[in-house]
């Protein structure tokens, strides 16, 4: 921690910054060549990165601590509605690297697809997943040992090549950064809560981002590369520079909680019970929380029941890139053929039975059910819902959530579904709210570790109790009373032995 002390009090004094959703800051657009303080008058900069990765596309956001200020980052082969999007499938051709441009193609020829997943079977000795059938083909090999290998450099290549362009906009953004020693810059990426709580497979992220972060600087203009190449500049490179207070990284459901507790739409009542569902390309991402200054967390899971599962289930073949790429363009371009609306109904079906037996039912292990509380009532008149990421759609997945509710509250009940509006410290180059439904976590990754939540993972309020000897009591209020000091107007309290 003595880095961060080092800088924060560079930065900001002896007095630590606390940061809240009422804090006022400008949200006044500078040009990017505005000119900033000579290097001599100027304090140091500390440029934190926030990386997204994701199953088909990863996304970016920067943020200036001492301006506390955060902006998306926009690759340069930006063209779509959407130009913040990084296609996170690798070329591999040849033998031969190259990065992936087109957004319009999520399955392209000699295309290494859903890298991530990938890192993680190999993490975990599961060689015979189908996910790994191509990169084993790509490698020519099927042992363990040499298909993760093959992996880490598919995953060092498509990172480090992020972080060089990343890295080339931030100097771009800032002239004058690197002109003081001080002058530094973190990197925070997400991956899956179910990953970072098995050290096995966490430790096996940590290593490939440390050693992409070491090598960006030496990809730069190197668009294509072959891999005998990149083993070269992996084995010549430095790591010293590679911090581990710099180079980290966090559970993606907490990532989203971060930008949501950030957010003006959050709730100072610790009375509501939010629960966030993020649906990427692999995954759904659940997670049930109360708004405390720590994360008092309910429930988290992830299920593999993302938006391309719906094309893998309409496909044939099981998994042809070609049909794939069909299906998703007919997912997408709102089509209802029989094997599109076959495939929703399964997943729907799925997530319903994992709503209502996982996520609810971790949340009311939470949920007092005694003393004339009900769950049933608390959850009708408490939750709150909020919807995000990019694969989102009413179906399967809204409907596959609230159908898992109604089977418990079994009772006529709507949603009371809520977003989350733009950080007045994000700058968004005047863009919609739209983008901030796949922004959530990389702007949640965008601050500091540091004043990252102290619970990061749902567990760890268990252990946390466990460790101070806490019960759960029923108040004797009932939850009527919103005033209670006791219970706050929940019902129920936590209590030492």
């Amino acid at each position: 921690m003595g880095f961060f002390s080092d800088i924060s009090t560079k930065l900001f004094g002896q007095e630590k910054k606390v940061r809240n959703k009422s804090r006022n800051v400008s949200s006044q657009k500078k040009d990017r060549r505005e000119s900033f303080l000579s290097s001599e008058e100027r304090a140091p900069y500390f440029i934190q990165v926030g990386f997204d990765f994701g199953t088909s596309f990863s996304k970016c956001i920067y943020r200036e601590i001492s301006k506390d200020k955060a902006w998306v980052y926009i690759p340069r082969f930006a063209k779509s509605e959407l130009p913040f999007l990084i296609p996170s499938p690798v070329i591999f051709h040849n033998n031969f690297f190259k990065i992936h441009t087109d957004t319009e193609i999520q399955y392209p020829q000699h295309g290494l697809c859903h890298l991530k997943f990938a890192i993680e079977k190999v993490a975990c000795g599961d060689i015979d997943n189908l996910v790994l059938d191509r990169y084993k083909k790509a490698a020519g090999a099927s042992d363990l040992e040499s298909v993760t290998e093959f992996v880490r450099h598919c995953a060092v290549f498509y990172l480090a090549s992020s972080f060089c362009q990343i890295l080339k906009d931030i100097k771009y953004r800032f002239k004058d950064f690197y002109q003081k020693t001080e002058d530094q810059v973190a990197v925070t990426m997400a991956i899956p809560v179910a990953d970072a709580c098995q050290e096995q497979i966490s430790s096996c992220y940590k290593k490939i981002l440390k050693t992409a972060w070491a090598v960006a600087p030496k990809l730069a203009g190197k668009e294509v590369l072959s891999r005998d190449e990149l083993i070269r500049i992996i084995e010549t490179s430095s790591f010293d520079r590679v911090q581990d207070e710099l180079c980290d990284v966090y559970p993606e459901v907490s990532a989203n909680v971060q930008a949501f507790l950030r957010s003006p739409a959050s709730s100072p009542d610790p009375r509501t019970i939010y629960f966030f569902s993020d649906v990427g390309a692999g995954t759904v991402d659940h997670s049930v929380f109360t708004y405390t200054e720590k994360l008092n967390y309910f429930a988290a899971e992830v299920f593999p029941l993302g938006s391309s599962r719906i094309e893998f289930e309409a496909c044939s073949v099981p998994n042809s890139w070609d049909d794939m790429e069909y299906w998703r363009k007919e997912k997408e371009a709102g089509h209802e053929a029989r094997p599109l609306i076959k495939a929703k109904r399964i997943i729907e079906d799925s997530l319903r039975q994992k709503t209502f037996s996982a996520t609810l039912g971790d949340t009311c292990k939470c949920l007092s059910n005694s003393c004339g509380v009900s769950q049933r009532l608390t959850l009708q008149s408490n939750a709150k819902f909020i919807f995000g990421g990019g694969g989102h759609l009413h179906l399967p997945y809204e409907t596959g959530v609230t159908e898992g509710f109604n089977d418990f509250l079994k009772e006529g009940w709507r949603p009371f579904i809520t977003s989350m509006q733009i950080p007045t410290d994000l700058e968004m180059d005047g863009q919609s709210e739209g983008w901030m439904k796949r922004l959530y976590v990389a702007y949640g990754l965008s601050f500091p570790i540091v004043d990252l939540a102290e619970n990061t993972y749902p567990d760890q309020n268990i252990l946390e109790g466990e460790a101070e000897c806490l019960v759960m009591k029923d108040c004797d209020c009932r939850g009527c009373n919103p005033s209670c000091t006791r219970c706050l107007g929940r019902g129920w309290y936590y209590e030492k032995k």
